[in-house]
Parts: structure tokens; sequence; C-alpha cells
């Protein structure tokens, strides 16, 4: 197949590509010829036209939260790729990662899933610990860690860990989009129990009796911890696969 490229602002720019995706998707033109895919669930891609090299940003499943003053589940790891060469009319098989469940009787909320595709993988943040799972209430570790239990720890934001002595160990690289300062957060921690807050489409720690806040599916935020006296922990939100074309550095 031909290649036809346009020289713009002294690189070479594609034009949109053509494709089928199995998945839910989401495909969106960008300015001066730009465009970006958000692979939404779990699919097969097939790109019957590509002018170009491709981005891409992965993020794993958020972590669950703990419950019974339960901990904030971890956001999923995210990471970025550049420069990929995609074959045309080959299938490739895209996952996207499922938020792990919150916990329930005390117990530790469970690991996101893992986001993957072209080669490239991407695991799930862990869950946030339960008031009676012996390791007392800690935030879950992940692309940005889960706040602490008991304390209303706010979950970590941009990779960075979650608030509280307890909170989650975050991956400390950016988890912006295509690790770019403009790009959208993904990946925050989930707060933690006593009202901890969550940021970026996390969960919210619950308070007592109540459970903790899912979170936002597409984001890879973890799921808040449950409140005090039995509260279940939130969801952790689905993970997210993007493409675009290839950019400049």
């Amino acid at each position: 197949m031909a290649q036809a490229l346009i020289l713009r602002r002294g690189y070479y720019q594609t034009r949109f590509p053509l494709f089928t995706y199995t998945g839910t998707y989401q495909f969106l033109t960008e300015g001066n010829g730009h465009w970006k895919l958000r692979l939404l669930s779990s699919g097969v891609l097939t790109f019957t036209r590509l002018d170009d090299q491709l981005d891409l940003y992965l993020v794993g499943g958020g972590g669950g939260g703990g419950a019974n003053n339960g901990g904030g589940g971890g956001g999923g790891y995210a990471s970025t790729h550049r420069g990929i060469l995609a074959q045309i009319n080959e299938a490739y098989t895209i996952a996207v990662g499922t938020g792990g469940a919150g916990g329930t009787a005390g117990g530790t909320g469970v690991r996101g899933a893992i986001s993957s595709g072209f080669g490239f993988a991407r695991g799930g943040g862990h869950g946030g610990r339960g008031y009676e799972d012996g390791n007392g209430m800690h935030g879950g570790d992940g692309g940005s860690g889960g706040g602490a239990g008991g304390v209303g720890g706010a979950g970590g934001v941009g990779g960075g860990a979650g608030g509280g002595a307890r909170g989650g160990t975050g991956q400390v690289s950016t988890t912006r989009e295509f690790s770019e300062g403009t790009g959208n957060l993904y990946a925050s921690g989930g707060g933690g129990s006593s009202g901890g807050a969550g940021n970026n489409g996390s969960g919210n720690g619950g308070t007592a009796g109540t459970a903790g806040g899912s979170g936002t599916a597409n984001t890879g935020g973890g799921g808040g911890g449950g409140g005090s006296s039995g509260g279940a922990g939130g969801a952790g939100g689905s993970g997210i696969v993007i493409l675009r074309d290839r950019r400049p550095l």
C-alpha cells in the first residue's frame, strides 16, 4: 500500500487510519491532522490503513478497596511506549484490565487486571488492606498508592504514594497520558476509610457503616476503603489502552 504522508511544520503526519475493532472504542480527531484511539474494552484490532508508527499508553485496572476501616486500592500501573510499527491486516489482541472487586467482611480488595497490546503489558493496582487481614489497613500499591485506612488517607495521584503512614506506594514516574505534562491524569489511588478523598476517577473512602466509592471505568482508579462497622471496599475502575499517531518528542 502506498504511504501518503503530508509534511507539515517540519515533520511527517498521517491521514486518519482505517481499522476494525471488536470491542468498545472512541476515535478522536485532534488538531493539525492528529488522531487518538481510546480502546475501552478488550477486543481484536486490525488496521486496514495506517500511514505512520504508533504511540501507545497503557493503564491496568485499579485495585479494590479494603473492607471495614480498609485502605484504598492502588491505581493501575501506567506506561508509555513510542514508535510502534504495526502491520496492515494483522489482528492485534488488546486486553483492557478490569478493576478489582472491593473487599468484604474486613478483607483485602482484589488486584486489578493487566492491560496489554502490541507486546507490552501493564499490571493492575493492588487491593487495599482490610482491618481483619492482619496487615492493618494499608493502602494498596499501584500506579498511584491508595490512601491509608482508618485515618482518611487521600489517594495518591500522578505516580505518588497514598496519604497516611500506611499509604500505598506509587510507581513514582508520572501516570499522565503519554507521560506528558498536559496529559490527562489516570491511575489515581482510592481514598482510605474515614472519608479519604479519591481523585481523577478513583473512589472516596467510606465513613462509619458505609461502603467505599468505586473507581470510574477506564481511569484505572482504585476503589475507596470501606468505612468502620463493616463497610465494604469499593471496586477499582477498569483500565484503558490508548493509541495515537506518532508524535515528536
